[in-house]
């Protein structure tokens, strides 16, 4: 006999005929179906699964496409930026909230030096130490999306590896821009566009990212440019404009999928200082701000005083120095040639004399011509009076009442004294020195 006994079969020998035939129905059924296409039963929809989330609220959605478009001037990269940085580092997105941070790449196509230097701007503007680790990462290679798919899948093998080496998931890729992205594309043939979009929808799939393009309007400034495709295959479009008159910039957001659209935000662009170019004037680039913020932060930079560089500040100095020495409070005969009631002015000779005494009419050891110097400082008056530091009345020169940086005595002397020279800190017209007399002389 045999020691081992062979597995029982899984229908019983003795059962009743309906048992046998429910069992054999069961035995001989197909295995159940695995849904391909991410089925889910209407009773499961509550169930943890794919939900409707943003990455800035209202505006940017988790796991899908955008748009930023506008007319070129109009501020879309620098929009676009802000999002980026603020996505990246969680901060508020002109006045809606960042709900989801992460990992954010950024690739430039178009303009990589400039945007580079915008990113400068953002982070002096933002006081980000240089050595912070945000993690952006701007991708300064350029990308086709429209030959084969292999640029595609690369943008995603990098993401992923990036992702992987900061060990933190990547949220958002934006591309700027389209028109770079879309290499030999006919952007007004749906075929081509189709193809570029569908790489895009690669990336976006491949990356579980939200994918942001940079695009630019029609040639009459009133809509994407582009094949019809474009507009309908996005899941978000925030349409950018400029007011030429006041350079005010509005965003609308045209195009909301699964949401409310019509959003609307309004920025301006505020220079900042970045560095130095080699001819010793000063870089810059422009930070998104609110409206209105621009204007509260100039103040606070008057307050703290103007910045004169080089030769300016020479002269400024000079002109003080002047005041001190020779400056005349204005009579009627002063007046009557333009100068302001209350003033203390400077003749021109004076002004030159001690301009001349700080030393920087020498060049390569040699006194330089009279009228070398006269067209030197005439250069320097008319940069001096349209900064609104200075005043002019031939052939008087007086302080204007700004508050300059590196020198105190332009300041005024008390908290509550709100005005310098008598003029507000803010007006254009110029002031008095009759509160400080008895520093000037």
């Amino acid at each position: 006999m045999n020691a081992h006994r062979a597995a029982p079969d899984p229908i019983s020998a003795i059962q009743s005929f309906e048992q046998f035939e429910s069992d054999t129905l069961r035995m001989l059924a197909p295995p159940p179906y695995v849904s391909k296409y991410g089925r889910v039963k209407f009773c499961d929809i509550d169930l943890p699964g794919q939900e409707f989330e943003y990455i800035i609220d209202g505006m940017m959605s988790v796991g899908d496409k955008s748009i930023i478009g506008g007319p070129s001037g109009s501020g879309k990269s620098f929009l676009a930026i802000h999002a980026a940085m603020c996505i990246a580092r969680g901060a508020e997105f002109l006045g809606q909230q960042v709900t989801k941070t992460g990992l954010v790449l950024y690739q430039a196509g178009e303009g990589t030096k400039g945007i580079k230097k915008r990113l400068r701007a953002y982070r002096k503007h933002n006081a980000i130490p240089p050595d912070e680790d945000v993690p952006f990462d701007l991708l300064t290679a350029p990308i086709d999306l429209y030959a084969g798919d292999g640029d595609a899948n690369g943008l995603i093998e990098e993401a992923n590896a990036i992702s992987r080496e900061r060990n933190i998931p990547v949220v958002a890729i934006f591309i700027d821009t389209m028109a770079t992205a879309q290499g030999a594309a006919d952007e007004i043939s749906g075929k081509d566009m189709g193809i570029v979009l569908g790489n895009v929808a690669k990336i976006q799939r491949g990356t579980g990212a939200h994918v942001c393009l940079v695009h630019h309007f029609n040639a009459a400034g009133t809509k994407l440019r582009g094949h019809t495709s474009i507009y309908a295959n996005i899941d978000q479009v925030l349409q950018v404009t400029c007011d030429p008159a006041t350079r005010i910039r509005t965003a609308v957001l045209a195009k909301q999928k699964d949401d409310e659209d019509s959003l609307k935000f309004r920025f301006e662009l505020m220079s900042v200082e970045v560095g130095t170019k080699p001819n010793g004037k000063p870089m810059t680039s422009c930070v998104i701000l609110p409206v209105g913020e621009k204007d509260i932060l100039r103040k606070s930079e008057e307050a703290k005083g103007f910045t004169l560089f080089g030769e300016k500040q020479t002269a400024f100095r000079a002109l003080l120095e002047a005041r001190t020495k020779s400056g005349q409070l204005a009579d009627s005969d002063m007046e009557a040639a333009g100068v302001p009631p209350g003033v203390v002015a400077v003749h021109y000779r004076s002004w030159k004399e001690a301009y001349l005494a700080c030393g920087p009419c020498e060049q390569d050891g040699a006194q330089i011509s009279d009228a070398a110097v006269q067209k030197r400082l005439q250069r320097l008056k008319n940069d001096l009076v349209d900064f609104k530091i200075a005043g002019w009345a031939r052939p008087w020169i007086w302080h204007a009442g700004r508050a300059v940086k590196g020198f105190p005595e332009t300041f005024a002397k008390t908290d509550n004294l709100r005005t310098f020279g008598g003029q507000d800190a803010d007006s254009d017209a110029p002031g008095s020195w009759i509160d400080d007399l008895g520093d000037a002389f």
